[in-house]
């Protein structure tokens, strides 16, 4: 028993003097020379709305030395004041915005998260926010600075119109919920306008008329909603992330992160003018009936990357005028009865598959005079479509649809001068078409990312490139009703105006 004992004891001191000459070998450096390292210099925010917390961003704090290293003091220069707040090796920083004594081991490293809030500045514009981290070591400080801008902003949660509003272009919007324009009232969006909508839960608004399950924030017009934005100065409907999603894809060009815009005006006169509408599920609906048609006249506007339709318009009385219908999950423009006209505009499904969404396997354009469910057919009776001098393009061997029937289902559609995507069509309700089987990047100046290209620019852009086979083919007596394009460009000035929204 007491040779047992005796082991145990020799163990154990073995076991500490090891741990004795390990802390010997490997204590904290005091060499002032021996400095940190950072994966930034600095922590960049865009663009964060004022009042509102911002995303979290990381910084990894590296120490590339053999000896372990100890941060005396971690804080933020402005102390008590600063918008800032961070959190390292999963310590919270605190109301004192100070941390000490924190450890990092021999070549190895920890990671400190930093968000902000910033505060209302009471301007227009967005204001530059700055701060900088400061550690403290080995009788030296060195810094990571923070920098953001803030943007005050008017926040609307569930708001419903309780008078005829004017949203102005003096600070942005915010909407949490859904944004409601009752029957009778009508909401005008100003030059220069900008909406961000933050991603939303599922819920039903009660309107007083109907029920209206919604999957995410949702912009509800029932009554009208008149958007005046100029070449100058667009209006802008988008989701609130600045942010990037992956490396080389920002939240701009990802789809269904908020609803749309759903159309149930009885009466009066819609209008999308000059307007971009970006990241949404369903760009715009239209939701009529036979008896009573949703007018929505659409001109110099964008609808871009959804994870759904761009328009769909079901009995609808639709006008889409110089406009870009772009990159969308399912058809970008989608006719269930009603009435389109659609002049000088481009539609171009190119949706990658790396962004979220997809390709889409529904033809660009989709003209549908009626469906079936369980052996019945439901009547959408096209009363009226008319495309011309149009584009219609995208990832697929054919993109456009015509669905007609022999049930005697009125099915109006006529369409001239066009270019569509297509390995043969013999639909007779087409006139003068040029059909292509060229890739995007034949037709237009860039359909796929340039990764290289960190700018928003260098993603899309459906502008006619040098050889594409839209130049110079539209019809001059069409144009002349459209003597600009998307851009405020003269279509007319070389008298060869091009087909679709952008004059080359």
């Amino acid at each position: 028993m007491a040779s047992k004992q005796l082991l145990v004891k020799i163990c154990f001191g073995l076991v500490v003097g090891i741990g004795l000459l390990s802390c010997e070998r490997d204590p904290f450096t005091t060499n002032p020379n021996h400095k940190l390292e950072f994966s930034a210099d600095t922590v960049r925010f865009d663009t964060v709305f004022s009042t509102i917390s911002s995303i979290t961003l990381e910084l990894r704090v590296y120490n590339r030395h053999n000896k372990a290293i100890k941060i005396n003091k971690l804080w933020l220069e402005g102390g008590n004041s600063s918008v800032f707040r961070f959190n390292a090796d999963g310590y919270p920083s605190g109301q004192t915005q100070t941390l000490e004594n924190i450890e990092i081991p021999a070549n190895d490293s920890i990671f400190v998260f930093v968000e902000i809030t910033p505060q209302a500045n009471m301007q227009s514009t967005p204001v530059h926010v700055t701060d900088n981290l400061l550690f403290s070591l080995n009788g030296q400080t060195q810094k990571v600075i923070l920098e953001a801008y803030g943007q005050d902003v008017v926040v609307l949660r569930n708001y419903s119109l309780a008078a005829d509003e004017t949203f102005s272009a003096d600070k942005p919007y915010l909407i949490f919920g859904y944004l409601h324009i009752p029957k009778g009232k009508t909401l005008t969006l100003q030059a220069g306008t900008k909406i961000f909508i933050n991603r939303g839960n599922k819920m039903i608004l009660k309107t007083g008329i109907r029920n209206i399950s919604l999957d995410n924030t949702t912009i509800v017009v029932e009554g009208n909603l008149v958007a005046n934005g100029t070449t100058d100065k667009r209006i802008s409907i988008r989701g609130d992330r600045f942010d990037w999603a992956y490396t080389n894809i920002p939240y701009s060009y990802l789809p269904s992160q908020w609803g749309g815009i759903y159309f149930f005006s009885e009466t009066g006169n819609n209008r999308l003018k000059n307007t971009t509408i970006t990241g949404g599920n369903i760009g715009v609906l239209l939701y009529g009936s036979s008896t009573i048609p949703i007018k929505l006249d659409v001109d110099g506007s964008i609808v871009h990357c959804m994870g759904a339709y761009g328009i769909l318009s079901q009995f609808g009385d639709l006008s889409v005028i110089n406009s870009e219908v772009s990159n969308c999950g399912k058809s970008a423009i989608l006719q269930l009865g009603g009435s389109l006209k659609m002049i000088h505009s481009t539609i171009a499904n190119y949706m990658p598959s790396v962004f979220a969404g997809g390709n889409t396997s529904r033809p660009a354009v989709d003209i549908v005079s009626f469906t079936k469910k369980n052996g019945a057919v439901a009547a959408f009776p096209i009363n009226s479509c008319v495309i011309e001098n149009c584009i219609i393009t995208g990832n697929l061997h054919n993109e456009l649809s015509l669905q007609d029937t022999t049930l005697g289902i009125p099915f109006n559609v006529f369409i001239s001068n066009c270019l569509i995507k297509a390995e043969k069509l013999s639909y007779p309700q087409l006139h003068e078409i040029t059909l292509t089987r060229a890739e995007g990047n034949d037709i237009f100046v860039q359909t796929t990312p340039d990764f290289d290209n960190i700018k928003e620019s260098g993603y899309f852009d459906f502008r006619l490139s040098e050889q594409s086979a839209a130049r110079d083919k539209a019809n001059m007596t069409v144009s002349q009703h459209y003597p600009t394009d998307l851009l405020g460009k003269d279509r007319l000035k070389d008298n060869k105006p091009d087909i679709g929204a952008y004059e080359k």
